[in-house]
């Protein structure tokens, strides 16, 4: 039987009824959620931002957003307030220990992908959300991420809850109240995730633009007064807070230039960015099987990456269209930011791989509808088993962690987390309270030592003395 346009997935589709795929979708969430609980932090280590995020989440509870561990406590101007005010309120709740704010992150990260989900399923099909959600629910680096208190699980549910609106109020132009509160959800949520990662501020502008396209210009208009007041005023601050400094503050960095200018530095990190982003980070994030050693391999699947995302992301514009803008304008910023980190890709991997993997059936299409099929299942089924593996792996790693003493760490913990355990149980042992230190890890070493999370002594359990806070 030979299937045409979108229905090539109509030979799973219709085996497939609505309880059906919502109990496999459940089951599938269910386990990204296991696999970012057996593989989370065993503690607070030598990470910095989620030591400084819950310093600023304290912080907030005394109505005041400063960095603490800084000596004279200046005002906070680098993060966006958007994650410490949830824990804020989730520690007042629930708890401030850290494993508390683990559950919140694993929570938030499978409410992002449930909600991925739902909006693939509407503008896609049962079988394509599906096999997109399998291969995100064992990715390792969503997993990683969702197992630690980081921003962007948080991020990823506001972006994706703000796109999954449009999908709903683009169904019509009449001003009814149902499009009216879809309306307000998707423009809160695009505030809220901006106000959480700065880079937000491309989600921001793609609601703006996707309305202007609908002529919604009453809309545009409010949303872009209640933007300037909320998202602009962070900005503003941003810029002119005193003492900037380059790779620790974001205007300082992205507005530096090198001897030939602003805009000559601008286009050689686009030059240079773009090809690190498309070729190498890409598809080990995903992630694709790479042989150690070789080249042959890098450029094979930076080619059918490339070209899969690509073909998928025109074909995207027609079912998803703010979605589509939304991560145009997100790989624009990245090219333009002044350095290259593969974790910047993690909030939109769950755009990303959909992308790639419509693509990939757009391209099959041509050979029959029936191969479309079979491509796209073929390479659901390279990243499921590659990401299964690497998750499954990093749960075990975290297993054989158990409590231990801050002055004999386990090997499980990577060598330079265990010197800084060490350092810090003499820290606690031979030091005073009142001591200044200098640091490149502050945060993580005020936060057991001033209420946060108390350690004293070298034999104090990591697990006691970093994760819980009493």
């Amino acid at each position: 039987m030979a299937l045409h346009g979108a229905d090539y997935t109509e030979l799973i589709d219709q085996r497939l009824d609505e309880r059906r795929v919502w109990a496999i979708a459940a089951i599938l969430l269910l386990v990204h959620a296991a696999l970012s609980w057996g593989g989370r932090e065993v503690a607070l280590l030598t990470g910095q931002d989620d030591g400084r995020y819950i310093l600023l989440a304290r912080s907030l509870r005394d109505f005041t957003y400063r960095d603490l561990y800084l000596i004279g406590q200046p005002l906070h101007s680098v993060y966006p307030p958007g994650l410490p005010v949830l824990l804020a309120v989730w520690g007042a709740a629930i708890g401030t220990t850290f494993t508390h704010f683990l559950v919140l992150s694993v929570l938030l990260s499978t409410a992002a992908l449930g909600v991925v989900f739902a909006s693939l399923r509407r503008i896609w099909s049962p079988t394509g959300a599906l096999l997109s959600l399998a291969c995100l629910a064992v990715n390792p680096f969503l997993a990683a991420r969702a197992g630690s208190v980081r921003s962007e699980p948080l991020y990823m549910f506001l972006s994706f809850l703000c796109l999954w609106a449009l999908t709903h109020a683009g169904r019509g132009s009449a001003a009814g109240p149902r499009i009216g509160r879809t309306l307000v959800l998707a423009a809160g949520a695009a505030i809220g995730a901006a106000l959480t990662r700065t880079i937000g501020v491309s989600l921001v502008a793609a609601v703006g633009i996707a309305w202007l396209l609908q002529r919604r210009y009453k809309t545009v208009t409010a949303f872009g007064v209640a933007s300037l007041f909320t998202v602009g005023a962070w900005l503003i601050w941003g810029a002119l807070a005193p003492e900037q400094f380059e790779g620790l503050h974001y205007f300082p960095d992205v507005l530096r230039s090198g001897s030939g200018g602003l805009v000559s530095d601008v286009i050689n990190r686009i030059t240079e960015l773009a090809p690190e982003y498309g070729g190498r980070s890409l598809p080990f994030m995903l992630p694709l099987p790479l042989i150690g050693g070789t080249s042959v391999d890098n450029w094979f699947w930076a080619v059918v990456v490339t070209a899969g995302v690509l073909a998928g992301l025109v074909e995207l514009s027609r079912r998803w269209p703010g979605a589509a803008l939304y991560l145009v304008l997100y790989a624009a910023v990245l090219v333009v930011w002044p350095y290259e980190l593969g974790r910047f890709l993690e909030p939109v991997i769950p755009l990303l791989l959909p992308s790639l993997l419509l693509g990939l059936a757009v391209f099959a299409r041509r050979l029959g509808g029936h191969w479309s099929l079979i491509v796209m299942c073929v390479m659901s089924l390279v990243i499921l088993g590659r990401g299964a593996a690497w998750s499954l792996h990093n749960v075990a790693t975290r297993q054989a962690c158990d409590e231990f003493s801050l002055a004999d760490p386990p090997s499980c913990i990577q060598p330079d987390r265990t010197s800084y355990l060490r350092a810090l149980a003499y820290i606690n042992e031979h030091t005073s309270e009142n001591a200044t230190f200098l640091t490149a890890k502050p945060e993580a070493l005020y936060y057991p030592r001033h209420g946060v999370g108390t350690v004293r002594g070298p034999a104090r359990s990591a697990r006691r003395g970093l994760c819980d806070s009493r």
